[in-house]
This record gives structure tokens, sequence and C-alpha cells, in this order.
């Protein structure tokens, strides 16, 4: 099939005519072609608590839209999940989640602290300031056999900045994402600190 746009939708036309009986049905693939994928273990508490999904990061260079709806997921032959892909226009890319890793737990420990880094006098003012610290600890417990890679989604607060944070493997305005090597039956601690610059004024009076 070919495809176009036509405003805000997408039309398919098929190059060759398909005969249906009066009464009958019929499923007509209309596209049929490899994409590039990576498999992720991705890990969001506030999707998913506890455990990452297996999931498919897929770029749609088929050069057509592809439409919302229900796949079925492979891996050697064997069948892995099921999973719904998004509407996705041409040259766009989108991650599929398919299954919960159960050999992989995950919890969260989170710590806070203030931090004072200057202070200084204005008239009769005392200006303080402080970072408001934030900790958030990743503990990956692994009972698989084989080494993997767990890619920790964690959403940036707003108005803070990372710190002493590895720098991550990909990032948006929201969230930041880091690949964590995790050995196999072993428990790996990731952290995420985040800090925001505050001020606050004392008015010296003696």
């Amino acid at each position: 099939a070919s495809g176009e746009e036509r405003g805000a939708l997408f039309a398919y036309r098929v190059a060759h005519p398909v005969s249906v009986a009066r009464g009958q049905s019929a499923m007509v693939p209309i596209l049929s072609q490899r994409v590039p994928a990576r498999r992720d273990l991705l890990y969001n508490g506030r999707k998913q608590p506890k455990h990452p999904v297996a999931s498919l990061r897929l770029k749609n260079e088929s050069g057509l839209t592809l439409e919302r709806g229900p796949v079925t997921v492979l891996e050697d032959g064997d069948y892995a999940g099921e999973a719904v892909v998004p509407f996705t226009r041409a040259g766009g890319e989108l991650i599929v989640p398919y299954a919960v890793e159960l050999g992989i737990s995950v919890s969260e420990q989170r710590k806070s602290e203030r931090r004072m880094v200057g202070i200084s006098v204005r008239h009769e003012y005392l200006l303080i300031q402080e970072y408001d610290i934030r900790r958030t600890e990743y503990h990956i417990t692994s009972t698989l056999g084989d080494q993997t890679t767990v890619m920790v989604e964690h959403p940036l607060g707003s108005g803070y900045e990372l710190f002493d944070t590895p720098a991550p493997f990909e990032r948006t305005a929201e969230l930041a994402r880091w690949e964590v090597a995790c050995a196999p039956h072993q428990r790996t601690v990731f952290t995420v600190a985040e800090r925001q610059l505050v001020s606050r004024n004392e008015q010296v009076r003696s």
C-alpha cells in the first residue's frame, strides 16, 4: 500500500484490489516490513511499581503512518506478550511495553536535606542561600542468571538540577533515563540526586 497525508488524517491506497464474497469478511495485510528495534527493561515506579517492564523501542521507517492497534510480540519464535501500538507517523519513535519482568524487583528510597551554601548581609537583612536536595535511591535486585541492563526512568523535579549523578542516557523536559548494569543474583543501588537553590531573608533587629 501507499499512503498520503490528508490534513489531520492519513489515507492508505491499496495497490491491488481485493474481492470479498457476499456475507464474508477478509483481513488484508497492507504493510509487511522490518523496522529497527531494541529491547529494553524499562522501570518507572509511577507506571509499574516493583518491577521493570520489557519494552520494544521502535522507529517507524515503513514510510506509512501506523494506526493504533494491538500487536503480538514474539522472541526467538516464542510468544512473549501482548501490546498496543500507538498512532505513529512515519519516522516517529515509539516505546511498546508488552510484559512485566518478575525476575527483577525494584524498591525506591527517598531522602531530602537542606544544605547552606551562602550568607550575606544587605542593609538590615540577612540573606541565606540553601540547596534543597532530593535523593532517590533505586535498589535493583536481580534473580536472573545473566547480567542485564535496566533502564531507570526518573521524573525530574521542576526547577531542580541534577548533580553527583552520571549523565543520563536520554533526557526530556520532564524525565531522564539511565542504563543501570545489574549483575546476576545481586542487588544494585543507583542514586539520582537533584538540587534547587532557594533564598530567604531575615531582618536583623539587633
